[in-house]
């Protein structure tokens, strides 16, 4: 299965790392089901703390460009805005009320029409 490919990708990735100690074993779990995800938690033990925050950033790395060449995709937060107005309220309107209420971000707040 897809869980199953990941879930060995990331084991590889973690073990394949200079620094990681074998014992206690790495772990690869589900963590969650996010809104668009299956997330996963990878637990390992670093032999030379002083290594840890340079460690994470290279298995960081390596996952993202294993999931890319693997053609896995890691989800990001997506947003629908919807934004009505009624015959009374025009357009250009109906677009600044939504920014002032913060309701568009303000990238979205142009208008050209």
């Amino acid at each position: 299965s897809e869980l199953d490919k990941v879930r060995k990708l990331l084991y590889h990735l973690i073990m394949d790392r200079e620094y990681v100690m074998k014992t206690p074993e790495p772990m690869v779990l589900i963590h969650n089901f996010g809104e668009n995800s299956v997330d996963f938690r990878i637990l390992f033990w670093v032999e030379d703390l002083t290594k840890w925050l340079e460690l994470k950033s290279r298995v960081m790395s390596d996952i993202y460009e294993t999931f890319d060449q693997e053609k896995i995709q890691i989800p990001s937060p997506q947003r629908d805005v919807h934004v009505y107005y009624s015959e009374k309220q025009p357009e250009k309107e109906a677009v600044k009320e939504a920014s002032a209420q913060n309701i568009l971000p303000k990238s979205d707040t142009s208008f050209t029409g």
